[in-house]
């Protein structure tokens, strides 16, 4: 229980009382869904280029508001990387997967891709939730959930690589943009994450 928690090479700060609690494997990260958050520097070893896993154990307090799994990039022109996100639905949470390529900008598929899930989170239990993303001539997405795949998607157009930006690996949370201004960190997650992982691969 330290603010040194290492994530491969990369040591993360808890942010505006983000804590830890008893978990799925040993301890996870608590937020609080309205400020906390955990940041990671940038690091070469975070971006993924133009393949990747991320995968999670995930669990929410609340099932009507959309919240961020992990996110890398803001919402501002060249500068979106990756956000893995649950989204609200009327009948419980949606995965909800955002890809860009240089030049992308939120709410829009040029030069990126969004892919969404039915719902599929629909209790407040642990939920194991995976995606993965191949680029190249295959341009897929898949979603999985407690290990069963759940939806896959042709992305078309994609983008021939995924922009690998500057801004911070961020758990919890995704960065947003200040009408024109700095970036700052929203969409938070209300609940539990624990044994996050990311591979610059699809398993």
């Amino acid at each position: 229980n330290t603010a040194n928690y290492l994530i491969s090479t990369n040591h993360c700060t808890l942010k505006n009382s983000a804590s830890y609690q008893a978990g799925k494997v040993g301890d996870a990260f608590r937020f609080n869904g309205t400020t906390a958050y955990v940041e990671v520097p940038d690091n070469n070893s975070l971006d993924v280029p133009d393949a990747f896993t991320v995968n999670a154990w995930v669990q929410v307090d609340v099932l009507n508001v959309s919240q961020t799994i992990v996110s890398k990039g803001a919402c501002k022109p060249n500068a979106i990387g990756y956000v893995f996100r649950l989204v609200t639905a009327t009948e419980g949470l949606k995965l909800t997967a955002q890809i860009g390529a240089p030049g992308a900008t939120c709410g829009t598929i040029n030069n990126g891709e969004e892919m969404t899930t039915n719902p599929v989170i629909t209790d407040t239990n642990f939920h194991h939730v995976a995606v993965t993303y191949v680029g190249g001539t295959t341009k897929d997405m898949k979603f999985y959930v407690d290990g069963l795949e759940v939806q896959t998607q042709v992305l078309n157009p994609a983008p021939i690589s995924i922009n690998n930006t500057d801004r911070p690996f961020l758990l919890g949370a995704a960065l947003v943009d200040n009408a024109g201004g700095p970036s700052f960190p929203s969409i938070f997650l209300d609940g539990l994450l624990d044994e996050i992982q990311l591979y610059s691969r699809a398993l």
